[in-house]
């Protein structure tokens, strides 16, 4: 092996593991999934709706009347929060969802906390 390709050879690993160093420090952690540093709860009574271009949110407020509607936020283009009193579960929520055309997806809202103290 020559001097040459050597030297390249040392500089790109030095280069590769000074990355992955700085990718992956304290300063700028990545997402940690539920179970290691992070832990989620699922907000009781939150649902997260997406619906269907056409849709709109008289299609949820019709569908889940029955549970109680306390509040639906738009969070975006076609995103709603639903805050309902009477909760059921997600697998009744999700249940309902699946006789909708315009209820593209919905799942519970989930708080995260980081467990590790700084």
């Amino acid at each position: 092996m020559s001097l040459r390709a050597g030297w390249i050879g040392g500089l790109a690993a030095v280069i590769l593991a000074a990355s992955w160093s700085c990718g992956n420090s304290q300063g700028n952690p990545e997402p940690a999934p539920v179970g290691s540093k992070a832990e989620g709860t699922r907000a009781p009574g939150e649902y997260l709706v997406t619906l269907a271009p056409q849709a709109n949110a008289t299609v949820i407020r019709n569908l889940y009347s029955g549970f109680d509607i306390r509040a639906l936020k738009p969070l975006g283009p076609n995103l709603y929060l639903m805050q309902i009193a009477n909760d059921p579960g997600p697998a009744v929520i999700e249940q309902r969802a699946k006789t909708s055309r315009d209820i593209k997806a919905i799942q519970p809202n989930y708080t995260y906390r980081n467990r590790e103290k700084r």
